[in-house]
């Protein structure tokens, strides 16, 4: 079965490795337009240009730390400045280890999860629903 997204842009975090560069590689493959964000601003120009060699969409990479709130936002409104829209959500975080239990927790005393997406948070699916 072939799926075309032709017109649609998706916005996919953890777009830089793993299952977040796949999933963007497929959904440019089927035509949309995609947009990744990750914390490593190298990871993303390298992801950025295997999402680029599939040929017919565009791709943009914005740098974004998905356990900051404001960082989510910044990397929303880029998107949303680059293309204008996202129709396609897809958060693929990568795993965040604590290095000591002393450090494994926010400043709010919450503990940190291993994907951080609260709608208090101001995730990605919160941002996009607003």
């Amino acid at each position: 079965m072939e799926i075309r997204l032709a017109g649609r842009t998706a916005l996919i975090t953890g777009g830089s490795k793993g299952l977040g560069l796949a999933t963007a590689i497929k959904f440019a493959e089927a035509g949309a337009h995609v947009a990744i964000l990750a914390r490593n601003a190298e990871s993303l120009d390298a992801a950025k240009g295997l999402i680029d060699r599939t040929g017919e969409t565009a791709a943009a990479a914005f740098p974004c730390d998905v356990t900051d709130p404001a960082a989510i936002e910044r990397g929303y409104e880029a998107a949303m400045s680059a293309f204008g829209k996202i129709d396609i959500l897809s958060t693929t975080p990568a795993r965040r280890r604590p290095a000591s239990s002393r450090r494994s927790r926010t400043q709010s005393g919450r503990p940190i999860s291993t994907s951080n997406f609260s709608r208090r948070s101001g995730s990605p699916d919160w941002c996009c629903l607003r």
